[in-house]
């Protein structure tokens, strides 16, 4: 099952990167009123591309990557090829419910979330960690430097070197 909330184009891009059809993550909803009644776990495929780029690729993750940019950190994690570089993600991948209430508020409640491709590690309490850890402060980036891009940059090219 491919579920749209994913959106497509989270496993196109995957799938540019994938040589054979693998689960991605697992979706899962709830499945009753308790607060541990869920559904049974729904694989999130990537498809597998005959012409997939075989090479090595890095993508950068971070603390702010939540939602999509975190569903596909987690999915394109899988890729053997992929090497994720820098900080955890935020661990926000739950669907919200929003319900309007009396006085212009609302109210929201997770009816869905995300489980890594191993079936027992829930994004929303571990988030998705880098392959390479690397360090970046908010000092770093307020003197115009981003350690995590620069590291990247420079396995990029050990990588081209090696490949």
């Amino acid at each position: 099952m491919n579920d749209d909330r994913f959106g497509s184009p989270l496993g196109e891009v995957c799938r540019t990167f994938n040589t054979v059809t693998r689960i991605g993550c697992f979706y899962v909803s709830r499945g009753g009123p308790g607060r541990e009644d869920f559904s049974e776990l729904q694989p999130i495929l990537v498809s597998r591309s005959t012409d997939a780029y075989t090479g090595p690729v890095a993508v950068l993750t971070g603390e702010a990557n939540w939602y999509l940019s975190e569903q596909f950190a987690c999915m394109v994690s899988e890729i053997p090829t992929v090497t994720t570089i820098g900080d955890t993600t935020m661990r926000r991948t739950d669907w919200i419910a929003v319900y309007n209430l009396p006085g212009n508020s609302t109210f929201g409640i997770p009816e869905s979330t995300m489980v890594r491709a191993d079936s027992v590690t829930w994004v929303h309490e571990a988030g998705i960690p880098p392959d390479i850890f690397v360090d970046a402060t908010e000092e770093d980036f307020l003197a115009g430097r981003d350690p995590v891009l620069e590291y990247a940059l420079e396995w990029a090219e050990g990588q081209a070197n090696r490949w």
